[in-house]
């Protein structure tokens, strides 16, 4: 019997809004530029876009290992990116974390078709829901506020972001951990995502059940290994029904 559901947030849950990463990075850089001006530091866009460039490309290091920095580490890495590594009294952090943040928060993403029913439809059967999310640059804290804001408030009894636990998905520590503080083995547990391999290869990995969520995104996707595949949350309580 399935007790428990965790699921993965970027498109699964939710897609970014259009042209999101440049966006977000323009945003971002022009919020940057007025907080370090605002504390006597001079730094040019150009700088900041280049520094930006870098710090996406460290992540994306760190991210192969499955592993992820705190907000404010990735912050620091910023900033030093930019020759500005000693700008780091905790008020201006804190400033620049709203920076990063908010832009998600200000233009929140489309949240997929029929999944806010499918999650009220099992948490009303007594399934314990969580998210499991790989978050990149949009963090745990922010992601709550958009979770909270299109409606979600109250649906999840834990949330594991990856930039709060440091491990990111296929890692198996981050479905243990939330396996852990829902209280549920892994074969009372059933996870779903789009990524074959963060979200049903490290589901698997644990000895939970995995749905694959299968967006079109990735042609000719193999989801063999998935215990079912679904093209569409209104799918999904039936699955589940099933176990």
């Amino acid at each position: 019997m399935i007790r428990a559901m965790t699921v993965d947030w970027w498109n699964t849950l939710a897609s970014p809004p259009e042209d999101w990463e440049a966006f977000s990075k323009q945003s971002r850089i022009e919020g940057i530029q007025a907080i370090l001006r605002a504390h006597g530091v001079e730094c040019t866009l150009a700088r900041l876009d280049i520094a930006y460039d870098l710090w996406t490309e460290h992540l994306a290091r760190r991210w192969r290992q499955n592993v992820d920095l705190s907000g404010e580490q990735q912050i620091t890495d910023l900033l030093a990116s930019a020759g500005h590594d000693r700008v780091l009294d905790r008020a201006v952090m804190a400033e620049i974390a709203n920076v990063i943040g908010m832009p998600l928060v200000n233009r929140p993403p489309r949240i997929h078709d029929g999944s806010i029913d499918a999650l009220r439809a099992l948490k009303s059967r007594g399934v314990a829901l969580a998210i499991i999310s790989n978050t990149g640059r949009t963090w745990g804290q922010f992601l709550r506020q958009v979770q909270d804001k299109v409606g979600m408030a109250g649906l999840f009894d834990h949330r594991a972001f990856s930039d709060e636990a440091r491990i990111r998905k296929p890692a198996p520590a981050i479905f243990h951990q939330t396996l852990a503080a829902l209280r549920v083995e892994p074969d009372e547990a059933v996870h779903i995502g789009d990524d074959l391999e963060a979200d049903v290869g490290g589901a698997k990995g644990v000895g939970m059940r995995a749905v694959w969520y299968d967006t079109g995104i990735v042609p000719n996707g193999d989801g063999s290994r998935a215990d079912a595949v679904i093209h569409s949350w209104r799918e999904l309580p039936e699955v589940i029904a099933k176990w």
